[in-house]
């Protein structure tokens, strides 16, 4: 009875196979045979070797901490404007927070709202020029 067996190597980089005949009782029993070779897993600099996932990861890493800022700094602005400390409208803080791909709303941060801008800028009588140098004074 004819069969045929598939054979596999897996390797670090390659997987290895070779279709085998056993009906043939002579030296032609791999009828078919073959390597998939892939691509490594790491990248290479000046004969150094370095992680590809460790690179995509920083990147990932430093989108996620300035979402983080982000998050922090509307939560603030929310918990200041709802003690009446900071001068933002509500509707610049929607606009600014608020993002939806399938209405088509994207973010805007409040040029608009000049209370908030001097407010921001220290500037806390309008004469366009800071009133102190930082927010601890």
């Amino acid at each position: 009875m004819a069969q045929k067996i598939l054979a596999l190597d897996l390797g670090q980089s390659s997987i290895g196979w070779v279709l085998r005949n056993t009906s043939f009782d002579g030296v032609e029993q791999f009828s078919k045979f073959g390597v998939c070779v892939f691509n490594k897993g790491v990248g290479e600099e000046n004969n150094v070797e370095y992680s590809l996932a460790a690179e995509r990861t920083k990147y990932r890493s430093a989108r996620r901490l300035n979402q983080s800022r982000k998050y922090k700094l509307w939560n603030t602005l929310k918990k200041l404007k709802a003690k009446d400390f900071c001068p933002i409208q509500e509707q610049a803080l929607t606009e600014w927070t608020t993002y939806n791909k399938e209405w088509g709303l994207k973010r805007k941060y409040p040029t608009w709202d000049i209370q908030f801008e001097n407010w921001i800028k220290l500037d806390f009588n309008g004469d366009n020029k800071p009133d102190f140098e930082s927010t601890y004074q």
